[in-house]
C-alpha cells in the first residue's frame, strides 16, 4: 500500500513551531510516507493523481482536507465583512456600524487581542477552541448590553498546540516548551478528554481508549468508497433501496490549548 501526502504550503503544522513540523515529516517518510510540500494537485481524474511539479501517479483513494470557510450567505448580506468573507466585528463581539448585531465563531472576524500589538489585522483563528470560549463572554455581553452596562472585549492568550500523528505519536509546543513522541500524544489525549462536557462522558471515552489500547484496533468497511455519492441517496428508497444509509466522517483534530 502506497500513502502520499501533498501539502500547498512549505510545511506541515503550522500551529506549532517549524522545528517539529520537520521532525513529523520525518516520521512520516519514516513509516514511508511520500511527502510533497509547496506542491498542489492538479487533476485527480479517473483516479490519475497529476502535481504541480509533474508528478503522475494512480491512487484509488484520494483524500481531501480543505480549510475552514465562512458562509457564503454572509456575501449576500449588508454586514460588514472581511476579505475572508467572515463578519467584521468589534474586540466585544458586536458588528462594526452595527451595534444591536452580535457574531462569534467561524464566521466573525474578532480581533485577537492577544496579537494586535504586533499586528494590528490579527484576528481570532476559527476554531472550536475559540468558538466555546466567545460563545460563553458573548452570552454574557448581550445580557450585560440588556441591563446598560459595557460588554467586555474577548481576550484568549493561547498556551501552545497540541497534535496527534497516529498511535502513541504527537507533538507538542505548550509554554514554549516542544515536546514530541509519546509524552505529546499522552497531552493531546489529556487535553481533549478535559475538553469533553459531562463527568460521564469522560469515563465513557477515558474507558473507550483503555480498552482499545488493550484489543487490536478493529476493522472498519467504508461502503460505496469509490462511488461516495450512492451512500448519500435521499430520500430512502430512491434508488431502489429502502435502507437508510448513513455517511461516516473522519476529521483529525489539532487541539488548541486553553
Amino acid at each position: 500500500m502506497r500513502w502520499v501526502l501533498v501539502e500547498a504550503a512549505g510545511r506541515i503544522l503550522p500551529e506549532v513551531r517549524e522545528s517539529l513540523g520537520v521532525w513529523t515529516v520525518e516520521q512520516l517518510e519514516g513509516r514511508g510516507i511520500e511527502v510533497y510540500l509547496s506542491t498542489t494537485v492538479k487533476t485527480f481524474e479517473g483516479g490519475h493523481i497529476v502535481l504541480s511539479d509533474g508528478t503522475e501517479f494512480d491512487s484509488d483513494t484520494v483524500v481531501w482536507n480543505a480549510g475552514v470557510k465562512a458562509n457564503p450567505v454572509l456575501a449576500n448580506s449588508d454586514l460588514p465583512i472581511d476579505s475572508r468573507g467572515r463578519v467584521t466585528c468589534t474586540a466585544a463581539m458586536r458588528v462594526v456600524d452595527v451595534p444591536e448585531v452580535w457574531s462569534a465563531g467561524d464566521c466573525a472576524a474578532v480581533p485577537d487581542l492577544s496579537r494586535t500589538a504586533e499586528d494590528p489585522t490579527a484576528t481570532c483563528t476559527p476554531n472550536a477552541q475559540h468558538a466555546v470560549r466567545e460563545a460563553r463572554l458573548l452570552a454574557k455581553n448581550i445580557m450585560t448590553a440588556m441591563r446598560g452596562g459595557t460588554p467586555k472585549d474577548y481576550y484568549h492568550k493561547s498556551v501552545g498546540s497540541v497534535a496527534s500523528l497516529g498511535i502513541h505519536t504527537g507533538v507538542a509546543d505548550t509554554f514554549g516548551v516542544k515536546v514530541k513522541g509519546y509524552p505529546a500524544w499522552l497531552m493531546h489525549r489529556g487535553y481533549h478528554i478535559s475538553r469533553m462536557p459531562t463527568f460521564n462522558r469522560k469515563v465513557r471515552i477515558l474507558l473507550d481508549w483503555l480498552v482499545a489500547g488493550v484489543f487490536r484496533r478493529e476493522v472498519v468497511a467504508l461502503g460505496q468508497i469509490n462511488d461516495p455519492k450512492a451512500s448519500s441517496t435521499w430520500p430512502p428508497g430512491a434508488d431502489g433501496d429502502d435502507t437508510l444509509r448513513v455517511r461516516v466522517r473522519l476529521r483529525r483534530v489539532v487541539g488548541d490549548l486553553a
